[in-house]
């Protein structure tokens, strides 16, 4: 069986959220519009996973929202630009 990563587990968190609030985001289908485009990890060991809008698979300007993540893997906050 696979082992599940912690990068695994961020992005599934990450994913729930944006289902579950794909209304407030003004989203249609989260898993098909919004695509990962940056991972990064900083001094605090917090994560922050960078996703960008797409439409029918061009990439929307200025389109992205970024989930990040305590040194738990707990998401603590969710900025959008969408």
């Amino acid at each position: 069986s696979k082992k599940v990563t912690d990068t695994d587990l961020r992005k599934a968190k990450a994913d729930y959220f944006f289902e579950v609030n794909k209304n407030i985001l003004g989203l249609n289908d989260p898993g098909r519009e919004l695509k990962e485009s940056q991972q990064q990890r900083d001094n605090l060991n917090f994560s922050h996973l960078e996703y960008t809008q797409e439409y029918e698979g061009v990439s929307v300007l200025g389109a992205s929202v970024i989930a990040h993540f305590d040194d738990q893997n707990r998401l603590y906050a969710v900025n959008s630009s969408l």
